[in-house]
């Protein structure tokens, strides 16, 4: 299709559209009736031979939509879709649209200020002699020639000195002392107010080693923790998991305590991105298990409060498109209402400045809980620990 025909089709689908739009529904719904036909000569009904007919074709409005979108000047489309919207967006906050108003013009006078003071500048006679020496030919100047030293005359080195080692005699390595027996301290008896007989292993036995004393950190307790990597909705899925250090000492009874810097594992259980700015992220996470020591405790608790931060995820296209669209809206409106080019100036920036506001207003937002993010767990039930001396 040649320039002249395709400014021909933008034409018609920007003056002529419902004519456009007609002969668009008139074609479908002639091909849909001759696909029908089709198969109702193959003993379809005419109902069912209709409703496979649109089937194939895939609907008539969805057809229509997608003939829209590969038109020549569909693009003027949506931009007059976002001019509206950005249109009712100042209609309900004109003091908003007064403030971007204000700051544009502000901004542009100054502009204008400092062109002036440029041409000033470049009108001085002064300054330009000084950059006409400055770019002047310098192959007309004496030119320095570089005149060779002389060398200096070498020094030779001093003789190596030389040294005599002494003879050295090989004498024979003792033997290595024979290893003394652990001898194990025997347990400690004590004898109770109630008469009952406690044996309590001594320290560093075996028996002592191999089991210990085991505390407990009561149910509702809340541990504060930092997530240990960059979590979010468009980077992990349902089932990932990472970890996170506790940041405070947690301690229980009978001398239980969870130190500072253990590690706790969690698993991401739903993720849920937000597409506009009102809508909300979902991010859920549930706690597997708590290391420390050199020993893992699985761990029944849950996510009361996490570090969910809002990045905005929207191609750079479709916002430069809602800028775009919004300044040329906002220039034409000027140029109708002021009539002047400052005005239209005005209008322009107002416009792109609203344009801006609804490429905000309707872009995705991902939801991410940052590098070293607060996250807060309680635990649903007593968790029993080891306790270390």
């Amino acid at each position: 299709m040649t320039l002249l025909h395709r400014l021909a089709s933008m034409l018609r689908w920007i003056f002529r559209r419902d004519t456009v739009e007609q002969a668009l529904d008139d074609e479908l719904r002639a091909y849909v009736e001759m696909a029908a036909g089709d198969r109702m000569r193959d003993g379809v009904p005419a109902d069912e031979a209709r409703r496979q007919a649109l089937l194939e074709l895939g609907g008539l409005e969805q057809a229509k939509e997608q003939v829209r979108s590969r038109r020549h000047g569909a693009w003027l489309g949506e931009m007059a879709r976002d001019a509206r919207y950005a249109l009712r967006m100042f209609a309900r906050t004109p003091g908003f649209t007064f403030v971007v108003v204000l700051t544009l013009a502000l901004v542009f006078s100054a502009c204008s200020v400092s062109e002036k003071k440029d041409t000033a500048l470049a009108t001085d006679s002064a300054l330009n002699k000084d950059l006409q020496l400055a770019g002047r030919d310098t192959a007309s100047q004496p030119a320095l020639k570089d005149v060779p030293t002389t060398p200096a005359a070498e020094v030779p080195p001093p003789p190596a000195p030389t040294t005599t080692r002494p003879a050295t005699t090989t004498k024979p390595k003792p033997a290595p002392p024979k290893p003394k027996p652990v001898v194990t301290p025997p347990p400690s008896t004590t004898t109770t107010a109630s008469g009952n007989t406690e044996t309590k292993n001594s320290s560093g036995s075996a028996a002592a080693n191999a089991g210990g004393s085991v505390g407990s950190i009561a149910s509702g307790t809340s541990l504060s923790l930092r997530s240990n990597e960059r979590v979010c909705t468009n980077t992990h899925h349902v089932g990932s998991t990472f970890t996170a250090t506790l940041a405070n000492a947690v301690t229980g009874s009978n001398g239980a305590t969870i130190p500072a810097g253990a590690t706790v594992s969690l698993e991401v259980t739903q993720l849920k991105r937000s597409e506009n700015a009102t809508d909300k992220i979902v991010m859920e996470f549930a706690v597997k298990s708590l290391t420390y020591g050199g020993r893992s405790y699985p761990v029944s608790a849950t996510v009361a409060d996490a570090q969910v931060d809002r990045v905005r995820n929207q191609p750079k296209d479709k916002d430069v498109q809602k800028v775009v669209g919004g300044a040329v809206i906002g220039a034409i409106a000027g140029q109708i209402l002021g009539k002047s080019t400052k005005s239209t100036i005005i209008g322009a920036a107002a416009g792109a400045a609203g344009g801006a506001g609804v490429a905000a207003g309707t872009s995705n937002y991902e939801g991410c809980v940052p590098d070293g993010g607060n996250i807060s767990i309680t635990l649903n039930s007593p968790l029993q620990v080891k306790i270390t001396s």
